[in-house]
């Protein structure tokens, strides 16, 4: 009866092993291709020529899924009082971090801006609001970015303590007392130079992609098991035969 016990659990651990390195093959396969179409529609995006963003509200409010990573122009109202520090940010191996604020367009709406990057450690947000002394009227271009999801070891954000680690869009409003839906469903990310000292975005196609390498590995390992699995079963099955011979 234990021995049974024994050999069931062996099989189902056998199991779960293989279907787990086929579902990290499987994975990263559908990674990599989220990832290919993803530059496929920024080089789209990067083909159409720069719109105004105000004139289009009503096209980007209705077909929003439509307008990821266009370029468009506007004249932004910035909010003095809403700007925070995503950290940490890197470029080019330089640490960092990036600037946004909330804007308020011509017509009234509000759009979420990132109005650039920023060189150093341990930066006090404050202390970079004087050094930059930022207008609070620009007219920028840039393009439109999806609202991020949290990434699975990102830190929670305290939007209290000013320790924003990735762009809540909503807790962000929220902690603003402003309503959700007066605001445009994208981050305008800004590529026109504010300031010599705030780097601005670039929207580029050159996205690390290693997911083919990584579903080889994993397809392969599942290839091993399997036949490290079939090895086992045969030489034991030849041994019993030898013995009962």
């Amino acid at each position: 009866m234990l021995d049974a016990f024994k050999k069931t659990f062996f099989y189902i651990m056998l199991g779960i092993v293989f279907l787990g390195l086929l579902a990290m093959g499987s994975w990263q396969t559908a990674r990599m291709q989220w990832k290919e179409n993803l530059i496929l529609t920024i080089e789209e995006a990067k083909k159409q020529e720069p719109v105004s963003l105000v004139e289009n509200i009503s096209s980007i409010e209705n077909n929003a899924f439509q307008w990821r990573y266009r370029s468009v122009d506007a004249r932004l109202t910035l909010d003095q009082n809403s700007y925070k520090l995503l950290i940490p940010k890197t470029r080019d191996g330089v640490v960092g971090a990036e600037l946004i604020t909330i804007a308020s367009l011509e017509n009234g709406d509000q759009i979420i801006v990132n109005l650039g990057f920023l060189e150093g450690q341990n930066l006090d947000l404050n202390g970079v609001l004087d050094q930059l002394s930022l207008s609070d009227n620009v007219t920028v271009s840039g393009y439109l970015k999806t609202f991020p999801y949290q990434g699975m070891f990102q830190n929670d954000n305290d939007f209290s303590k000013n320790d924003i680690y990735w762009l809540d869009a909503n807790s962000y409003i929220e902690s603003t007392n402003r309503d959700v839906d007066q605001f445009v469903p994208f981050i305008f990310e800004v590529e026109s130079e504010i300031t010599p000292n705030l780097m601005p975005h670039e929207l580029s196609t050159d996205l690390p992609n290693n997911h083919f390498k990584y579903a080889i590995f994993w397809y392969t390992m599942t290839f091993v098991f399997v036949f490290l699995l079939l090895y086992y079963y045969l030489y034991h099955k030849k041994s019993e035969s030898e013995m009962t011979s």
